[in-house]
């Protein structure tokens, strides 16, 4: 009976770190993570999530975005109906899934056309990562550790 409950008493302990741990690097990529210019959502960061982590410039009309992630156009409209405009023309930044980073670097390449608010990209996170769903997010690790270089070797 003490060795069940003992290995109960490790287990719970076990649970409780992986908690702690979990809260604690939120808390840290709130802290890290600035606002993502042009996103409406709450207080605009990409950490609401396990998915939209990444501060991407997607508002611009030479973006292949859309086309490499299948999503529509949202930019520019009021998405919410709450009056607030979608990444508009002067801060066409949004927080982005980390599949749909990974799903547009793979069909665009790690070009110029590729622009990442370094800042306001929870990178850690993103460097964590291995899957979003079921897509692969090596393409989104190699771009990024170009990109944002400093915020990778950080984490």
């Amino acid at each position: 009976m003490a060795i069940l409950a003992a290995c109960l008493a490790l287990l719970l302990h076990g649970v409780a770190a992986v908690n702690v741990t979990h809260l604690r690097r939120e808390f840290l990529a709130q802290e890290r993570v600035a606002a993502c210019p042009g996103d409406t959502r709450g207080d605009g960061k990409c950490d609401k999530d396990d998915t939209h982590r990444v501060c991407a410039k997607i508002g611009v009309d030479d973006t292949s975005f859309w086309e490499f992630t299948g999503q529509s156009k949202w930019c520019n409209t009021d998405i919410y109906g709450d009056g607030k405009i979608a990444c508009p023309p002067e801060k066409p930044f949004w927080c982005i899934c980390k599949w749909a980073t990974a799903s547009w670097i793979k069909g665009e390449g790690c070009n110029d056309k590729v622009n990442f608010d370094c800042a306001a990209t929870d990178v850690c996170n993103l460097k964590a990562s291995y899957t979003d769903g079921d897509v692969e997010l090596q393409p989104a690790h190699d771009c990024m550790k170009v990109k944002c270089k400093q915020e990778w070797d950080a984490c």
